[in-house]
């Protein structure tokens, strides 16, 4: 499918332009139809629908606070570093499997290794793996780059949201 701004050649069904970044609209382009203006405003609207609701990040976020409180309560004795490095196994164990073990350790690998990790970070970090670096193909054919740049500001929010309320709902210390 060609693009009618720029005329770059997509793959067929391409919902956007892979070099611009526009809709691409069965319509020829011009600078002054509103109609592709106001597409642009749909368009935006069901990205955030499409990595808001259908990926479902706030269920996961929310899932790893609980694991994460259950680890906090059943294992004491644990440093904090080592109960974060159990939650990042239990994800890379976790089912549904999105790709291999080895590929999850080898993206977890450096947060792992980092003692000075936190809640906030490892959360953001499966987050971004589930639905952003392991779906990186699937997501570049519909969704522009700067869309996934405000899914991840708006999860990071989010987490950080939900790690605080944690945080005072039990009185963990940083």
């Amino acid at each position: 499918m060609k693009c009618p701004q720029c005329d770059f050649e997509n793959e067929e069904g391409s919902i956007f332009c892979n070099k611009c970044n526009i809709p691409l609209i069965k319509q020829d382009y011009s600078e002054d139809n509103p109609y592709i203006k106001k597409n642009i405003n749909e368009d935006e609207e069901e990205i955030k629908k499409i990595l808001l609701k259908e990926f479902g990040y706030m269920g996961v976020v929310d899932t790893q606070i609980s694991i994460y409180n259950k680890l906090k309560k059943e294992m004491p004795e644990l440093s904090e570093n080592e109960i974060l490095n159990k939650l990042i196994f239990s994800r890379i164990q976790a089912v549904p499997i999105i790709s291999s073990e080895e590929e999850e350790y080898t993206y977890y690998k450096p947060l792992l290794q980092n003692s000075l990790k936190d809640l906030e970070l490892v959360i953001i970090y499966i987050v971004n793996y589930e639905f952003i670096e392991s779906r990186k193909e699937e997501i570049k054919k519909i969704i522009p780059y700067d869309y996934v740049i405000k899914f991840q500001m708006e999860s990071g929010r989010y987490i950080q949201e939900k790690v605080r309320e944690n945080e005072e709902k039990y009185n963990y210390n940083k």
